[in-house]
């Protein structure tokens, strides 16, 4: 995943999911200005750099590689099978989504 941006400054629910995606083995790239327009938001990327480190990295890989030895597959025919209470309930619940 490759972003280019002349004022990254994520919000935290974007910087976990980027981390979470470079902990899987994702490629992420953060492409910043050499010479910005804005010194304070071109200040406070910076202070996303921190990096974890490998040892973690491989803690979390080998625990999520357990975590999905142990899990089952679904699709959307796994709904499909269910009761037509079941999808309706599934909808209703779409619903609360904003605030779960």
């Amino acid at each position: 995943m490759w972003i280019a941006s002349p004022y990254f400054v994520p919000d935290p629910p974007v910087f976990e999911a980027l981390q979470l995606a470079a902990l899987r083995g994702v490629d992420v790239r953060i492409l910043l200005p050499a010479k910005p327009d804005h010194k304070l938001v071109y200040l406070a990327s910076f202070s996303f750099l921190e990096v974890v480190g490998r040892t973690f990295a491989r803690q979390v890989a080998t625990m999520l590689e357990r975590d999905f030895q142990q899990a089952r597959r679904i699709s959307a025919a796994d709904l499909r099978g269910r009761s037509w209470l079941f999808r309706w309930a599934v909808r209703a619940a779409r619903l609360f989504d904003p605030i779960l």
